[in-house]
């Protein structure tokens, strides 16, 4: 397995020694980009929010790696974007969303290697922004993850974040 740092990430898609095509994929744990056969390169649709409350941001952090993450996931079946994530959110943090109250930024597609299964994901993210107006009460019972926590925009710059320049890129064009 060839791992190479950000600087070294000289192309998105080369070939293998084998002659397979392969793709740069990141590793969360590890921070370092693999490369990895585009065989063993699974197609991951989901969606995920940001949730925002005055100058506040709603984040998962994960006890494994101690990154924060969108509060969001696997969009299953034949769930729209919109059903995946109103579910996600009442299963990570027991809030009923209407779907109306999602206003959608984006969709951003990225390579993330699967250590344990040596495998990687296409993610494929429809990325959403929720403005609440009043805090609520958070039910939160995920053992790979911390509770919820609000970051003002600096705390988040400080964090050890999944891509925090795009999060944060995001969030400024909506503040």
């Amino acid at each position: 397995m060839n791992q190479l740092n950000e600087t070294q990430l000289m192309a998105s898609s080369s070939l293998s020694p084998t002659n397979e095509q392969s793709t740069a994929c990141y590793d969360g744990i590890s921070g370092l980009y693999v490369n990895i056969t585009n065989s063993k390169i699974v197609d991951r649709e989901s969606a995920y929010v940001i949730i925002k409350y005055k100058e506040h941001y709603l984040f998962l952090k994960n006890t494994h790696t101690d990154k924060i993450w969108l509060i969001g996931g696997a969009i299953e079946n034949s769930e729209t974007p919109l059903e995946a994530l109103t579910r996600e959110i009442e299963e990570e943090i027991g809030y009923a969303v209407n779907s109306k109250e999602l206003q959608f930024l984006t969709v951003h597609t990225n390579f993330y290697y699967h250590q344990p299964d040596n495998y990687a994901f296409k993610a494929i993210k429809h990325i959403y922004l929720l403005n609440v107006t009043e805090l609520f009460n958070i039910d939160f019972h995920d053992q790979d993850f911390y509770p919820p926590k609000w970051y003002s925009l600096e705390s988040i710059k400080t964090e050890n974040t999944v891509q925090v320049d795009f999060i944060l890129e995001l969030i400024s064009k909506r503040d």
